[in-house]
């Protein structure tokens, strides 16, 4: 809590610098914190927690204890695992209230949470071309607040994605993919008001890669949203394909009400 780095040229790791090695931090006993880390570089401070260079960092939770992260990762040749190793499965959450920049992908494995949460320096976020690999755990981006996520590629084995959708102003959470889309995803909403949405709502776009099968409601999505409404979702994902070749994936508008069969008749 409270570490810097101070140079005068280029300093890196706010809390820890990692080169060539894999740090494993486990929230075994305990929730672990890092707060106000960052790094002073002549004057111009970052918010950062954990520098790596090379190899990965394996950020692994418990189903009692947390990891929070408020400085944000950021490094050169490095990727992230939520979880101890993708072939293994547990639980537990890793709460980012900033970002993640420049890892070549994240591994979020079986069980386990990447939550993007508002902190007191940032939000959670993900700059650089990172690929996001869900092996059946869940990227979590209900806090409240609507954001966009931008990614070099996608692909999830049976994980989950919950989203946050604002039906009043025609809005989601959004998945901004330059590469391609391959497996399938379950869809979790939390929506933001009773409002129906008066168009449709696009919640992930790609480049290449995916179907309509990509993307599904969760079954249980619907004991889920904040506020019920009409629709309630249940007409399921809608998937579009244009011309040049780019995908998206969305909610429907709400239908319009129908008229009365005899406008003129008085209600008895």
């Amino acid at each position: 809590i409270n570490n810097h780095v101070k140079s005068n040229y280029a300093g890196f790791g706010g809390a820890i610098y990692a080169e060539d090695v894999m740090p494993h931090i486990y929230a075994e006993n305990s929730d672990v914190y890092f707060i106000g880390n960052y790094i002073d570089n002549n004057g111009t401070i970052t918010p950062n927690d954990i520098y790596q260079y090379n190899s990965y960092v394996a950020l692994i939770p418990t189903e009692k204890h947390g990891i929070y992260l408020d400085g944000g990762i950021d490094g050169s040749n490095y990727y992230i695992e939520v979880g101890p190793g993708t072939t293994n499965s547990g639980t537990g959450t890793v709460y980012m209230a900033n970002g993640i920049n420049n890892s070549d992908r994240i591994a979020i494995v079986d069980g386990y949470t990447l939550k993007f949460v508002k902190g007191a320096r940032g939000q959670g976020e993900i700059v650089g071309n990172t690929d996001l690999e869900n092996y059946g755990g869940t990227f979590d981006l209900n806090n409240g607040y609507i954001e966009t996520v931008k990614l070099s590629g996608y692909s999830s084995s049976g994980g989950r994605l919950v989203l946050d959708v604002d039906p009043e102003n025609n809005i989601s959470d959004k998945l901004e993919i330059s590469g391609g889309v391959s497996g399938t995803t379950d869809v979790v909403v939390y929506t933001l008001s009773s409002a129906l949405p008066s168009r449709s709502i696009v919640f992930a776009t790609a480049q290449s890669g995916g179907d309509a099968d990509s993307f599904k409601l969760a079954s249980d999505s619907a004991q889920v949203v904040v506020y019920a409404n009409p629709i309630d979702y249940r007409d399921d994902v809608q998937y579009n394909q244009a011309e040049d070749g780019g995908r998206e994936w969305y909610f429907a508008a709400a239908p319009e009400p129908e008229e009365p069969e005899n406008p003129d008749e008085p209600v008895v």
